[in-house]
């Protein structure tokens, strides 16, 4: 704007001397005042700005007194201490912890076994309030009042079923016991009842068969322990091969094969 205020003045400074060529020269003049005008009822006054600072009360937090409680299950990795599982728990209870430092001795603590699960009822800032680990026939339990946690472990009582399964071999046997649901025990069972016939390091071939009936043993609904191979029946290069689990005394039998001969 400045700029354009000299020009229009040297401009008007000519004006007498060349007024027709030098009117034309003054055209953007005016024209750039005019972009430099005030719009219509715009305001020119500053407007006074005012900052304006409160403190806020906050209304004091209320004690968890009595905070919601929630049951949760974590899995067990291997190398897992009680530690390590509480910790993915979120329990951070030391009463739980000076309970874990005297109960060294229990052997369930020293048997975490991969695979299993720990289930746990705790409150939303870590507070335990029991635990339940079923290992095998053994549970252990932790129970935690207001000033110490209790550690017991327990016999429990299991129910027996008699399942039946059946797998093909297409790598390995215990690729096809594992596809077929089975334990490692049991699959144990299988190549020790058929060693005399079988040799299962060189003889097994792609599609044998297997077939057998088993014991399992629960605890509420979930298994806890392999029985024992009641029947079995392994087709190995196209010869079936069969025995069963006779019992002549309480907990004593053997394996036979259908024609009475013993295995």
């Amino acid at each position: 704007m400045i700029l354009a205020q000299k020009f229009c003045n040297i401009a008007r400074g000519l004006l007498h001397r060349y007024r027709l060529a030098l009117l034309l020269l003054m055209l953007p003049c005016f024209g750039v005042l005019a972009a430099f005008g005030i719009a219509p009822d715009s305001v020119t006054k500053r407007v006074a700005v005012n900052i304006v600072v409160q403190d806020l009360q906050l209304a004091p937090a209320k004690p968890v007194e009595d905070a919601a409680a929630y049951t949760r299950e974590e899995l067990i990795l291997r190398g897992d201490t009680m530690a390590d599982v509480l910790a993915r728990l979120n329990v951070s209870d030391e009463k739980v912890n000076r309970a874990l430092r005297d109960g060294k001795r229990n052997a369930a603590l020293k048997k975490l076994v991969a695979g299993k699960t720990v289930r746990a009822v705790a409150t939303a800032d870590g507070r335990l309030q029991n635990l339940r680990y079923l290992n095998g026939d053994t549970l252990l339990a932790i129970d935690c009042g207001d000033t110490q946690c209790k550690i017991t472990e327990d016999a429990v009582q299991t129910e027996r079923r008699v399942l039946m399964s059946s797998g093909e071999i297409r790598q390995s046997l215990f690729g096809a016991t594992d596809a077929a649901g089975l334990t490692d025990a049991i699959a144990l069972q299988l190549v020790d009842i058929f060693s005399t016939d079988i040799d299962f390091h060189r003889d097994l071939r792609k599609f044998d068969r297997f077939s057998l009936v088993y014991e399992m043993h629960f605890n509420r609904g979930e298994p806890v322990r392999s029985g024992r191979v009641l029947a079995a029946e392994f087709t190995n290069q196209g010869n079936t091969y069969r025995a069963v689990w006779y019992e002549y005394a309480p907990e004593s039998g053997g394996y036979y094969t259908f024609d009475g001969r013993s295995l």
